[in-house]
């Protein structure tokens, strides 16, 4: 059995069961807290961690109101980040 194989292996019994046993018959018996930190680190190392969230556009928040109160260039400027987005997704 290789040192990964073994390393898996005990740290799947101190998941399962809050102990583990080494191949030279000595047992681990392991505490809530450091069982806990345990099933955290697989957990992170099995599914890696959660995706973050798109970040929200601002943009897409606007009202009525707020548009009736831009100047032209502002105006101007979120047509142009508007065409970049639209653009950019084409590639996609």
């Amino acid at each position: 059995m290789s040192g990964g194989e073994l390393l898996a292996r005990l740290l799947w019994q101190i998941a399962t069961t809050g102990k583990a046993k080494f191949p030279d018959g000595t047992e681990l018996i392991v505490g809530p807290k450091d069982w806990l930190e345990t099933v955290k680190w697989l957990y992170v190392h099995i599914d890696g961690p959660a995706p973050k969230p798109e970040p929200e556009d601002p943009d897409d928040e606007l009202t009525d109101e707020d548009l009736e109160a831009m100047s032209d260039a502002e105006l101007e400027a979120l047509i142009k980040r508007r065409q970049r987005r639209k653009g950019a997704g084409r590639g996609k």
